[in-house]
């Protein structure tokens, strides 16, 4: 089956913990990363270079361009510039043109800020593609359905060439705050945390969030110290039965946050949590659910 995780931002040891508890369940899984796995988690070297080696644009593991990577790609024609001119006569590494997070600063601390080293990661970005198409047979193999999978957002516009439709899949926001109002597919994408003001009752905070025909999986995991409050699970959702799979449960991840209180306090703050977000059904999600039954809503 095809697992879709959410923004891992440098969080590998949850990235490793979720697709483990993936593969033990399911070992022929698919996996599609949505995007941002760089800059401002605690091991972005190990996640790049994970990706490096697992990676394939037809394999088991997949990855679409987030933001992120993309910022990444255009820094470095700026560095290319600086390293062929200002650098070549100067060098002076202080010098070097700043990424607007941190990546440079990753690299510049493995002594690895140069044009060997950043070429074969430059590369590897630029096979991320924009967006990806995964049908899946609906139930009783009455039908099929089509997510269409972008790290933003995901558009069809005909009028759009390939970069700008591929800008629009990274970066566009507007979109996944009103969910897709057509019925030919589901959008499936990340981006924009659910702790933010996309936050609702249709996406609690920390957790999968679901809008009219598109699913948020970027829960910000790299944000958990900040909102110990939450969860902020790094997060995966299952294409063909929209199964979500976390790490780990939500007494275990309350634990990790707060490593002081005891048990009987963890208990009761995963409680409380699940009873103020998870004990309504999500509309949206029972929707389609239903389509993927193969059922008319």
């Amino acid at each position: 089956m095809h697992y879709v995780i959410g923004d891992v931002h440098g969080c590998f040891d949850e990235m490793t913990a979720l697709l483990d508890k993936i593969e033990n369940k399911d070992p022929d899984a698919r996996i599609i990363f949505i995007g941002d796995f760089l800059d401002r988690g605690p091991k972005v070297w190990e996640t790049l270079q994970w990706m490096q080696e697992h990676i394939t644009p037809e394999g088991k593991y997949q990855c679409l361009m987030g933001n992120h990577e993309y910022l990444i790609i255009e820094w470095f024609k700026e560095f290319k510039r600086w390293w062929r001119e200002e650098y070549r006569v100067e060098k002076n590494i202080d010098t070097c043109p700043a990424t607007q997070y941190d990546f440079a600063l990753t690299m510049a601390a493995r002594g690895e800020l140069d044009l060997d080293h950043l070429l074969p990661v430059i590369g590897f970005l630029k096979t991320l593609p924009g967006w990806l198409t995964v049908t899946v047979p609906t139930g009783k193999m009455t039908g099929l359905l089509t997510y269409q999978i972008g790290h933003a957002w995901y558009t069809a516009d005909p009028n759009l060439d390939l970069d700008s439709r591929t800008f629009f899949c990274v970066w566009d926001r507007e979109n996944e705050y009103k969910g897709y109002k057509g019925d030919d597919c589901i959008i499936v994408h990340g981006h924009t945390p659910t702790l933010s003001d996309y936050r609702s009752e249709s996406a609690p905070a920390g957790m999968i969030g679901y809008r009219k025909n598109s699913i948020n999986v970027d829960s910000g995991c790299v944000y958990s110290r900040q909102f110990p409050e939450f969860p902020c699970m790094l997060s995966a959702i299952c294409l063909e039965t929209l199964e979500e799979i976390y790490p780990c449960s939500l007494e275990e991840r309350f634990a990790q946050l707060h490593p002081g209180l005891t048990d009987e306090q963890i208990r009761a703050i995963a409680a409380q949590y699940q009873e103020l977000n998870l004990q309504t059904e999500n509309v949206y999600r029972a929707a389609m659910l239903k389509r993927l039954a193969g059922e008319e809503i």
